[in-house]
């Protein structure tokens, strides 16, 4: 699996395009650490976020958008907004426990996890240090050291990226974003937990 923190990035998705940035003259590693500088005195972080999915073998993409909250160092929600701009799916962390709320089946799922669980492509804004450890930068981010995107391509050639936009490093979530309570009327359903791997015999 490859990761990439990106300054420009296409996909062909009609409407979508993210200005490049001015470059600089520090090389790939000094900007990963900027990058990361930036980003380490940050408490809480909020903002908006367009996600695209491409599957490589049909050559699709999958486009959806939202807004992003973050309590670090183990608090994080992701709302998905329709068209219409109406809730359609939600996922709240909070630091045990995944919640997934679907609106549109009045459904929530209940899954242990762990900061570990969270997708490559988000999860260094939740947790510092984690952006040298999981990416490369292409091409050199820009001179705000601010990350506009960040992609995961799988060996089959399928892709998932986020542009982040309105990226607030210092801002003020109220604590009850990440309590989160299962809405009344919604069924709540409870992810099975993946069996520990057993070491084979010698």
């Amino acid at each position: 699996m490859k990761l990439a923190l990106l300054a420009t990035l296409a996909l062909g998705v009609p409407g979508l395009a993210i200005a490049q940035p001015a470059r600089t003259n520090l090389t790939p590693a000094q900007t990963l650490a900027k990058v990361e500088a930036t980003y380490a005195a940050a408490k809480e972080i909020a903002g908006e976020f367009t996600q695209i999915q491409l599957n490589a073998t049909f050559g699709t993409t999958e486009l959806s958008r939202g807004t992003f909250e973050i309590a670090r160092p183990d608090k994080i929600r992701f709302d998905y907004f329709n068209k219409k701009n109406k809730p359609s799916k939600s996922f709240v962390f909070d630091g045990t426990t995944l919640w997934y709320e679907e609106p549109l089946n009045r459904r929530v799922t209940k899954t242990a996890a762990s900061t570990s669980a969270l997708p490559s492509a988000i999860a260094f804004l939740a947790t510092p240090g984690q952006t040298a450890k999981e990416f490369t930068i292409a091409p050199p981010a820009n001179k705000n050291h601010l990350v506009p995107g960040s992609i995961v391509y799988a060996p089959s050639g399928d892709a998932m990226t986020y542009e982040l936009t309105k990226v607030n490093l210092v801002a003020k979530l109220a604590p009850e974003r990440f309590a989160y309570v299962v809405p009344k009327g919604y069924e709540l359903k409870t992810a099975p937990q993946p069996k520990p791997s057993v070491p084979p015999k010698p």
